[in-house]
């Protein structure tokens, strides 16, 4: 069946929402973390990609799988997805797998940034979890405006090859944050405080931890 123009802006809203889905966050800032890099903090090509296929699995491919079983055990049905109850669940599986993944560059003194990286995408999660009780966020918006956090963190202290992305990061969060309005209908400020929340508690994660 041909694709309707009433359907267009439903597919690339729906894109945007892949692409910019909360749990590829940690695989983009890695590449980020480990391509985008220059000077002192690049690292040799064979430890970018243990680091990028390290985080993709524990923090893409683990999640996925969790979901895969809850649905297969009937915990999960197709459309309940956005429950509260899955929703904190899904969460808290999140900050546990980006926890896990900072652990296990822990003994490595050079993947320091990757490590607090890490440590900041888990305080991010937690926040999610405490403003679902009270006002919750946008997944989405949250979860990109911490990867712009923490690249103007790394801006700041001087790495400008990311500075290109940081600007494609801007305007993604603009398209991302029309896509949510217009496929979920949630309020404007669940997903503008969320991009400003993510964004200002990953850049200050990013220095204190």
């Amino acid at each position: 069946m041909p694709t309707t123009n009433k359907q267009i802006p439903t597919l690339l809203a729906q894109g945007m929402s892949l692409l910019c889905h909360p749990l590829t966050m940690a695989v983009w800032m890695a590449l980020a973390t480990m391509f985008g890099l220059a000077g002192p903090l690049s690292y040799p090509m064979p430890v970018r990609w243990y680091v990028v296929g390290t985080v993709t699995f524990m923090t893409l491919i683990v999640p996925c799988l969790f979901v895969w079983l809850l649905r297969l055990f009937g915990v999960m049905h197709h459309g309940e997805g956005d429950t509260r109850r899955l929703r904190i669940m899904m969460m808290v599986v999140m900050a546990v797998c980006y926890t896990c993944c900072g652990w296990v560059f822990d003994n490595v003194a050079v993947l320091f940034l990757v490590r607090k990286t890490l440590y900041s995408a888990t305080a991010v999660v937690l926040l999610l979890v405490v403003c679902e009780f009270f006002y919750p966020l946008s997944c989405h918006t949250t979860a990109l405006g911490a990867l712009l956090g923490m690249m103007w963190m790394l801006l700041y202290v001087g790495n400008t090859a990311l500075l290109v992305p940081f600007i494609i990061g801007i305007v993604a969060v603009g398209l991302l944050a029309t896509a949510r309005l217009y496929l979920t209908g949630c309020r404007v400020g669940s997903v503008v405080w969320g991009a400003l929340l993510g964004f200002a508690l990953s850049a200050i994660m990013l220095v204190v931890i």
